[in-house]
């Protein structure tokens, strides 16, 4: 099962190569190979599941449903902006990251490390994160075509899924050592790539300021940060075994 986790992870990297080029991007051949990216890190998650046991854990099942969200929304963001479709994306995505958030829960909660203390000061570092992305909108004047409800909403979830997962990844170093920093990598730097590839997509999209960002930077954030946490169940799953 490892050989085909290779073997997905391999095939990842062409795809995303292929969908970064300007000239797919600019074709009609932009969503079947995006959808294509997509599916693929969907399984690399199945996968790893596969290859430490298979899903004996929380974290692994509700991972895996918040990567089959990310999936969908990320067909339906290729649609106009002020469609109905473009709406069902931007709230696959949300769905997704409370399913993301909810693993990395599971994965404080094995460690005893989500007591009525560590979740006010979660919930308050959530806020903050949350707080510090609306300043910056409002700085680089991004105004997104969906309406203000969807983007607070979808704020709120992406910013409490990033502390949760940063929280994870303290805790899983804190708790297993050194044997924890690859399940820690995966979790934190997926996180992290994820809010920054929303950011750039944002600023691309809807911010008014003339900012030149190419769409590869995008591709290349966002694709690695769903295989990162995909790839984070291989190694949280493997520490319990």
């Amino acid at each position: 099962m490892k050989t085909l986790l290779y073997v997905l992870i391999a095939a990842e990297l062409i795809f995303v190569l292929i969908y970064a080029m300007p000239n797919v991007r600019k074709s009609k051949s932009k969503l079947p190979v995006k959808t294509v990216c997509a599916v693929t890190y969907v399984l690399i998650g199945i996968a790893a599941a596969l290859a430490s046991g298979g899903y004996f854990t929380s974290y692994a099942i509700l991972l895996t449903i918040g990567a089959v969200f990310g999936a969908i929304g990320d067909y339906s963001l290729n649609m106009d902006p002020k469609s109905k479709k473009f709406i069902i994306g931007v709230g696959s995505f949300l769905i997704g990251h409370v399913f993301y958030t909810a693993a990395f829960a599971t994965a404080l909660v094995k460690n005893s490390a989500l007591q009525k203390k560590q979740i006010i000061m979660l919930t308050i570092s959530a806020a903050a994160v949350s707080l510090l992305v609306v300043a910056a909108g409002v700085l680089l004047k991004v105004s997104p075509g969906v309406g203000l409800p969807p983007v607070i909403l979808y704020n709120l979830a992406i910013s409490t899924m990033l502390v949760f997962a940063v929280s994870t990844a303290v805790n899983l170093i804190k708790n297993q050592g050194s044997g924890a920093y690859p399940a820690a990598l995966m979790v934190s730097l997926g996180a992290v790539l994820f809010v920054v590839s929303d950011a750039v997509l944002a600023i691309i999209h809807f911010s008014k300021r003339k900012i030149k960002i190419p769409h590869a930077v995008n591709s290349w954030t966002y694709f690695p940060a769903q295989v990162m946490l995909a790839l984070s169940i291989y190694f949280i799953q493997s520490l319990m075994v």
